[in-house]
């Protein structure tokens, strides 16, 4: 239970420290960058909102804030050695890979919209 608690305080962490040194870059690469992170973080979604609440109020954009709950609620790479195992790897590789592309696309369309 501590590993979790200090995972997520870390992750936190690290997401604030990139968003506060490039707020004036954030396009589609911190976009892809933080969706990246989500993608390979491992942590209950329900704990996703108070983070990206915490991304928020640092100034992030919208649309990397979407890209991050996202790709952590849809793309398993912690998983994927078991997702592997279960429907093969074929499958498993272009379910994450399609679901990263279609999470950079919500993403965009909610920073478009909002």
């Amino acid at each position: 239970m501590n590993a979790i608690i200090i995972n997520i305080i870390a992750i936190t962490a690290f997401l604030i420290a990139f968003v506060k040194d490039r707020k004036k870059q954030s396009g589609i690469k911190g976009i892809l960058f933080i969706g990246v992170v989500g993608a390979v973080t491992h942590i209950p979604a329900l704990l996703s909102f108070p983070i990206a609440a915490s991304l928020l109020e640092e100034g992030a954009s919208v649309s990397a804030v979407t890209a991050f709950i996202t790709t952590l609620t849809m793309i398993g790479i912690v998983t994927l050695p078991i997702e592997i195992k279960e429907i093969g790897g074929k499958i498993a590789i272009l379910r994450n890979g399609l679901s990263f592309i279609i999470a950079i696309i919500i993403a965009l369309i909610m920073g478009a919209i909002l």
